[in-house]
This record gives structure tokens, sequence and C-alpha cells, in this order.
């Protein structure tokens, strides 16, 4: 996905900072991307229960400002193995899904969201879910890309916060031959819960990596993955970090 041309010292000296590191975004290369259709939808009863305590689901494009959102992408770019991959993902216009769970809500409806990608040309998706303290919520994330795409970068982010359970299941999967890129991590807080599936479906190679990390005392997390391609590479590492003490996990893969 990126390639690297060498630069003189002088150069790199001018070089803005990203997360703390020095880069050029135009040493990375990437396709160019024409008009994406990126349509989504969710069940009505979970979308009437969220709004009515104050939830919301937000879309942007061309432009992310929310500092919340930011601060988490931010935070994932510093944590990556895939870095030079997010860089040029974070560089094309933002197409971007926001689940936002207030704090001391507990939704009673599954929340199924369904995306559906179409375009002719590479796509960088986004999908991010921030929980407020002491709610609960189930949630299905079903991304489908479309379309005549041959690669897509998908980005799949989101916080639980403290005394907060996500019970989430993630399937992102392609219609035609394609190469995909997914990069998958969600943050916990204290006594935060996270039961999460995550399964990437695609006809060409699947790169990529899905992280928790547990980050207070008392977070726990069941973190289940699955990566198919026909007959292409397949590498999706899955790892749970214990970053607190009196932290519990499982890992099946």
């Amino acid at each position: 996905m990126a390639s690297a041309t060498s630069l003189s010292e002088e150069r790199i000296a001018r070089l803005p900072k990203y997360a703390g590191v020095k880069v050029a975004t135009s040493l990375f290369d990437w396709h160019q991307l024409g008009e994406t259709s990126w349509n989504w939808n969710v069940n009505p009863a979970a979308m009437q229960e969220l709004a009515s305590v104050g939830g919301r689901i937000q879309s942007f494009s061309g432009h992310l400002s929310d500092k919340t959102i930011l601060k988490l992408l931010a935070s994932q770019m510093e944590q990556s193995n895939w870095r030079s991959a997010l860089l040029a993902h974070y560089q094309q216009a933002i197409n971007c899904i926001a689940v936002l769970v207030p704090d001391n809500v507990r939704l009673h409806h599954k929340l199924n969201l369904t995306i559906d990608a179409d375009s002719s040309h590479p796509e960088a998706l986004t999908v991010v879910t921030v929980m407020g303290s002491n709610s609960r919520l189930s949630l299905n994330q079903d991304i489908e890309v479309s379309g005549m795409a041959n690669c897509v970068s998908v980005i799949v982010d989101g916080t639980v916060g403290t005394s907060s359970q996500l019970n989430a299941t993630t399937i992102v999967r392609s219609r035609q031959q394609v190469d995909m890129t997914m990069v998958a991590n969600q943050e916990l807080s204290a006594k935060a819960s996270n039961n999460w599936s995550v399964m990437a479906a695609t006809r060409g190679a699947l790169l990529g990596d899905v992280k928790v990390n547990l980050n207070q005392t008392g977070s726990r997390a069941e973190l289940s993955t699955l990566g198919i391609s026909e007959d292409q590479e397949v590498g999706l590492p899955t790892e749970v970090k214990h970053l607190a003490p009196h932290t519990v996990s499982k890992v099946n893969v």
C-alpha cells in the first residue's frame, strides 16, 4: 500500500509531525479515489431507542471534527504496527460512521449497523464506536464492499467506558476480487467488558491486525477472529494487551 522515496536530512527536518512521528504524506502512494456510495442503515427500533437516551449515529464525509473520535484514531496510530497503512488511509477523504453512546445507558435492542460501500476506485472506510461509562450495548457491524474497487482499507475502532459492556460482532466482506487491509482496535477503561467477534472475508489478500487494550484495572475481554481469503495471503494477527493489573482475557483464533 505504501512506497517510500529517499529524502535528504534537510527535507526530513521540515516534515510535520503526526502522532509524534515526522511524516511526509506524499511518500505514500494511493490510487485515485472516485465517487463512493457510502450507504448505511440501522434497525429502526434500536435507532429510536438510542436517540431517546441522547445517543446518535453520525456519518462524516470529507471532514472529521469530533475531538473524541480524533483522539481515539490518533491513539490507534501511535500504537499500531500498521502505521504506514494508517497514514495512507487517513490522508484520503474521510468516509466515517460513528456510533456514540452516552453514560448510563442500557439499550435493550441489538443495534444492527449495515454499511454498503460501492465504488469503482479503492476505498478507505472508518467505523467507530464510542461508549460512555456505565452503559451496555449489543452491536452488529456488517460492512460490505461492492463495485469494482481492487483494494480497500478498513479501520474499526472504539472505546468502552468505565463499567460499560460491549457485545459486538464485526463482519467485513467483499463481493468481488479485492485486496483488503483491516486494522481493528478497542480501548477498555476500568471494569469495562468487551465480547468481540471479528470476521473478514475477501477474494484477494487480507492483511492487518485485531487488538484489544485492557487499559485499566478490572477490564476484561473475549476476542474471537477469523480471516478468510480464496487462495490468497491472509495475515490477521489477534492480540489482547494487559496494560493494567487484575485484567482478564480470552482469545479465540
